[in-house]
């Protein structure tokens, strides 16, 4: 599993910065490559949260466990939206800004 993590790893920071002459071919091996480990990734996450559950309470571990990914999910895009009330600025705002501020 530990290989499969860092294999994971290896490919997000290469598929974060590749070099702008990076052929096409290349950037979607990294991405099939990167889909693939994440997907063992997570079927292995899966099995080990469920490996000491008993049969009779299967059914109430997935439940949780599908709440707590969903509640994960959720709570990722919270975080990732950033503070309310506040805007990332947009290529037209930060190009009207450049404008702006060279006129």
């Amino acid at each position: 599993m530990t290989a499969v993590v860092v294999a994971s790893a290896a490919c997000l920071v290469a598929t974060a910065v590749p070099p702008a002459a990076t052929p096409l071919p290349v950037l979607l091996g990294l991405l099939v490559l990167n889909g693939t480990f994440r997907s063992v990734g997570l079927t292995a996450y899966n099995t080990v949260a469920f490996a000491d559950v008993t049969p009779g309470r299967m059914t109430s571990a997935n439940t949780l466990m599908s709440t707590v990914q969903e509640l994960r999910a959720g709570l990722g895009v919270a975080v990732g939206d950033g503070p309310p009330g506040v805007r990332a600025p947009t290529r037209r705002s930060s190009a009207r800004a450049g404008r702006l501020r060279h006129a």
